[in-house]
């Protein structure tokens, strides 16, 4: 009997010298720090993936890491997921992801992103210090975030969640409505040198 492989546990590759990655199909979960720190410049998941969850720290320090396209299946992207992916430029964030947690792309490469409608999670400092990301968007109809000139809010604007730290300008005014500045919102600012 074949049985298919469903989980990749925690540091199970961690430090590993892979130079390229194809995830199986039937891989449900990837574990804490699954493949920390490893070389590989691109990741791919066979057709069909079934992929929900992506642990804490999974690509943490990927360095290399410019190529990943994940599986539509995504629900959950965990804290520092991508953390220190200072190669990865672009991403492409699935329909149906609802969770993105506290710092998964921190210190990334990124140069823009799109949080989809699904997000009802957006983790503390989730693309803090991204100093090459100059905006982050939410895709209309999400129901509890959205953006303001490019950084995150609350709908209600009662919060603001994350300023994207490559934005160009050196003054910045919170939105009148807001009541609370979240842990890590303005982590990295490149130019900003006033808030009021």
């Amino acid at each position: 009997q074949n049985i298919a492989l469903t989980n990749i546990g925690a540091f199970a590759f961690a430090d590993c010298p892979l130079q390229e990655l194809q995830i199986p199909a039937s891989v449900q979960q990837l574990g804490s720090y699954a493949f920390a720190n490893a070389p590989f410049a691109s990741v791919s998941f066979a057709q069909g993936s079934v992929l929900h969850t992506i642990g804490p720290g999974a690509f943490t320090s990927c360095a290399w890491l410019q190529d990943i396209q994940l599986p539509d299946t995504l629900t959950n992207i965990g804290a520092e997921a991508f953390s220190g992916c200072g190669s990865l430029r672009q991403l492409l964030l699935p329909a149906g992801l609802q969770s993105i947690g506290d710092g998964a792309f921190g210190y990334s490469g990124l140069t823009q992103v799109t949080i989809p409608a699904s997000v009802a999670y957006l983790g503390d400092g989730a693309f803090a210090c991204c100093h090459d990301l100059p905006t982050i968007t939410v895709e209309a109809g999400n129901a509890y975030y959205h953006d303001l000139d490019g950084v995150v809010y609350s709908v209600d604007n009662a919060s603001i969640h994350a300023f994207p730290a490559g934005k160009e300008t050196d003054y910045y005014a919170i939105n009148a409505a807001t009541r609370t500045v979240m842990p890590r919102s303005f982590a990295g600012v490149n130019l900003v040198n006033t808030i009021a």
